[in-house]
């Protein structure tokens, strides 16, 4: 299996909601290749923002393919029509913890999502469903995708 992180540029700044934070972030290699096809189950998913506290909740629309939708980061969020052939799913992270002190981490554990792809790469897309606190800096936030072969 797999997890891997991707720290997108973002802008130090608020998001308004359903406006794109990061573009969109490659997790390359996450499905295993095998004699048929490119397969795993997302196991987890994790949004961290290591120098803002944030309270809303995050929308993460994982990809088979890289959408060709508008998709820029702290731009709305616009979805091409054959975008959606291409959308494995939305989850929805809304229990944040900011416990430690000034950063928030959302953790979305025991998913069981089937993949088949066309290739061994997700693509992925987050954007939050109401204002953000203002990211600390152009690396403040970090998605983490976890798949099991």
């Amino acid at each position: 299996g797999a997890y891997t992180e991707d720290v997108p540029t973002v802008t130090a700044a608020t998001y308004a909601a359903s406006v794109v934070m990061g573009g969109i972030m490659t997790f390359a290699n996450m499905l295993a290749t095998n004699a048929i096809d490119n397969a795993g189950v997302l196991t987890n998913i994790m949004l961290k923002f290591k120098g803002s506290v944030q309270t809303v909740g995050f929308w993460v629309a994982i990809f088979d393919t890289s959408p060709g939708g508008t998709f820029t980061d702290h731009s709305a969020a616009a979805i091409a029509a054959g975008d959606t052939a291409y959308l494995l799913g939305m989850w929805h992270l809304i229990s944040p913890s900011s416990m430690l002190g000034t950063h928030t981490i959302y953790t979305l554990d025991g998913l069981t999502h089937e993949i088949v792809g066309p290739t061994t790469s997700l693509f992925a897309v987050v954007v939050p469903d109401g204002t953000t606190g203002s990211l600390a800096s152009t690396s403040d936030m970090t998605l983490g995708i976890g798949v099991v072969w």
